[in-house]
């Protein structure tokens, strides 16, 4: 986005494959706008599944009674669950999420446990080990100017307390999922995020990032190919000259 804002005469073209952050909203409007589209989404799972309600509800349950850790070291809170509604965003995530949540449990001498089947899948859905950078620049890409984003979409979840899993379970309601964000719990649970790179806990400089489409103070120079000029350079450090010149490219002005 910033350089499609600074420099577009350097792209023949820009293919988007995925979402775009805003151009000039704080990363908390992002998320006041998105928890309710979240809750929405849930809703209609619900509606197209109502068996799933006491299934999300019993899983929930059992992890706030049971310490889950899974067999990549992964530890199951019932926060990472709700997480599980990143699916929702799919046009068959519903779908997945349902065969998802018919498979959680087994009968076990000791009781309902959380199946084989259902903590692998669960595994490679939550776990950064293939993308590690994600969790770390994810919600980086909302910050604007020196406004940092000091965990935005963990502190703008606590203004809808209806995600409150605890206290939906105490009410009797609905377990509603979340969607496409990254909390501070990620880096405590997940043991492929290294802990060291995660900012503190409670910094309210982190993390930061800079504004997209900020004017420049003066023209920018452009660099527009091909040059005015160019020269052949040599740097071989053999004995023998370069088989072939080295082009350099001179970017001037304008």
């Amino acid at each position: 986005m910033h350089y499609l804002s600074t420099a577009p005469e350097g792209l023949r073209a820009a293919l988007i494959t995925g979402g775009l952050p805003s151009l000039d909203a704080h990363a908390d409007d992002v998320y006041r706008a998105a928890y309710p589209r979240i809750e929405r989404k849930v809703a209609a799972h619900y509606a197209r599944y109502p068996q799933d309600v006491e299934r999300a509800r019993q899983i929930a349950d059992h992890l706030l009674r049971h310490e889950t850790v899974l067999s990549n070291g992964y530890r199951l809170t019932v926060e990472a669950f709700q997480s599980l509604g990143i699916l929702l965003g799919g046009g068959e995530g519903s779908h997945r999420l349902h065969y998802l949540l018919e498979e959680a449990f087994v009968r076990t001498p000791q009781g309902p446990a959380l199946s084989d089947a259902f903590q692998e899948e669960v595994q490679g859905l939550l776990s950064y080990a293939g993308h590690p950078l994600y969790a770390l620049v994810h919600e980086a890409c909302y910050a604007q100017d020196d406004r940092p984003t000091a965990w935005s979409a963990e502190r703008v979840r606590a203004e809808f307390p209806q995600f409150d899993a605890a206290k939906a379970l105490a009410d009797d309601g609905p377990l509603l999922f979340t969607g496409e964000s990254v909390h501070p719990w990620v880096f405590d649970t997940d043991p492929r995020c290294v802990p060291s790179a995660r900012p503190p806990r409670n910094s309210p400089r982190a993390p930061t990032g800079g504004r997209c489409t900020t004017p420049p103070a003066s023209p920018p120079t452009r660099c527009r190919w091909p040059r005015r000029s160019t020269t052949t350079t040599c740097t071989s450090t053999r004995s023998t000259p370069c088989a072939r010149p080295v082009p350099s490219v001179v970017c001037g002005p304008g």
